[in-house]
């Protein structure tokens, strides 16, 4: 390049591989997608658990996404991986690849992939800025899954993010129903919690509902925030946030 002959000082940008889930209209089911601000660049990626090197499998096209998989993924330089090798958790599972319709609005900076970022098969990290968290500020949260005929689901996990230093509150209740017809819902899960009287701390936080499997084509969830930040909070009075990355069906 031209910077190089001139030996000029220039950022090449980030060496970082960003593995995303993709929906496929085509075949109706998601595909693992690789990519890098490295125009060009050669991605190796494993999904064994070991780190990449020159051997490991070249990326082309987007890899089918048809079981749990912790994708690590690398940009090779000179024959060698560049750090820093990304790693990216993907969990395959009955609300995969299935209609989702929000009943909140989720804020555009915190939009975790989008429409259907809750139901992609993405985990997200320990940081809310990982961009695979969704937000809601100062309101509930409700989404309807459908899952499609003949499904009997047993369970559901609820993956939130709490970080109360960051406005960032656990829910006070979660609701779950189920139905047939998408218009009668019965209940299958109900907690309720109690707002936080200082601060908690941050990470990850697994709500999970179990009953015994009878046939449901919807699935409906719905979660109270805090909406408000407590009095003893520095944010007294300011929107409390929501988080959620995952609503894991099986």
């Amino acid at each position: 390049p031209r910077l190089d002959a001139i030996g000029a000082n220039y950022s090449r940008g980030s060496f970082a591989v960003t593995a995303r889930s993709v929906f496929d209209e085509g075949e109706g089911r998601s595909r693992i997608r690789l990519e890098s601000e490295q125009t060009g660049a050669t991605i190796v990626y494993t999904f064994d658990g070991f780190e990449p090197g020159p051997d490991s499998p070249r990326y082309e096209e987007p890899l089918p996404f048809d079981r749990d998989l912790a994708v690590k993924a690398g940009v090779l330089r000179e024959g060698e991986p560049v750090a820093p090798v990304s790693e990216t958790r993907f969990q395959r599972h009955l609300a995969v690849d299935r209609p989702i319709e929000l009943g909140s609005s989720y804020a555009a900076r915190y939009a975790g992939g989008g429409d259907r970022a809750l139901v992609d098969g993405i985990l997200g990290g320990e940081h809310f800025g990982d961009g695979r968290w969704q937000g809601y500020e100062g309101q509930d949260f409700e989404a309807t899954i459908d899952l499609g005929e003949g499904i009997v689901p047993s369970q559901v996990l609820l993956r939130f993010l709490v970080n109360t230093r960051s406005w960032i509150f656990p829910p006070l209740g979660i609701e779950v129903e189920l139905s047939r017809d998408g218009e009668n819902y019965r209940a299958v899960g109900e907690k309720r919690f109690e707002l936080p009287a200082d601060h908690e701390p941050a990470g990850v936080r697994k709500y999970s509902f179990a009953w015994f499997g009878n046939e449901a084509r919807w699935l409906r969830v719905r979660a109270v925030g805090a909406k408000a930040c407590p009095e003893w909070h520095s944010g007294a009075g300011g929107k409390a946030w929501l988080f959620l990355d995952e609503i894991v069906v099986e």
